[in-house]
């Protein structure tokens, strides 16, 4: 499955509906314990729409896995 992110806004909508898809909910032959092979493509994610002031807050970090290595 593919979703287009192009001016939609990311949320808790998006996120379950992809985690359905991925479990293999969807599927007429669902199991909960096997693993239905459903992949899911995320397109035009740079241009998803961030509302409030996630542009200027939001903080990612990496670590280096080295003494004091975390990186902005």
């Amino acid at each position: 499955m593919v979703c287009d992110r192009c001016d939609r806004t990311n949320g808790r909508h998006l996120a379950s509906e992809v985690a359905s898809i991925l479990s293999g909910k969807r599927s007429p032959e669902w199991t909960p314990f096997l693993d239905m092979g459903d992949h899911v493509v995320v397109i035009n994610a740079r241009k998803a729409v961030l509302k409030g002031n996630k542009v200027e807050q939001k903080l990612y970090r990496h670590h280096t896995r080295y003494p004091v290595g975390c990186e902005r």
